[in-house]
């Protein structure tokens, strides 16, 4: 009787370690896919705020066969912006999307304006 109640418990703790080394090599793979895709972001990021030709649209494309992105360009107003005043700077918005699947978990979206010189607001 003693042995089988061993073997039980034996039993049981093989099942919940199991599933704790599940879990645990889970959440590794998906930290894994979030640092790269956000290292792809900050990277594409930099590039779209270096380019003087910075226009408003939507661009999208590939990294490699795992991780897309998708930017999103558009004009930006300040919120205490004053229309009289005369600038020759023009500011986007830069919305990046870097998604590994087709899941909405498994993205991560950037934001950031940018100042474009020689455009008259």
């Amino acid at each position: 009787m003693e042995v089988l109640v061993a073997f039980l418990i034996l039993s049981l703790s093989l099942g919940v370690i199991m599933n704790i080394l599940s879990l645990s090599a889970s959440t590794a793979h998906l930290t894994d896919s979030r640092q790269r895709a956000l290292l792809f972001a900050e990277s594409k990021m930099a590039e779209l705020a270096v380019d003087p030709d910075l226009k408003s649209g939507i661009s999208q494309g590939e990294f490699d066969e795992k991780f897309r992105w998708e930017a999103s360009i558009t004009e930006w107003e300040f919120p205490d912006y004053d229309p009289s005043l005369s600038t020759t700077v023009t500011p986007y918005q830069i919305t990046l999307a870097v998604s590994w699947s087709d899941l909405p978990t498994e993205r991560i979206t950037l934001h950031s304006v940018h100042l474009v010189m020689g455009e008259s607001l």
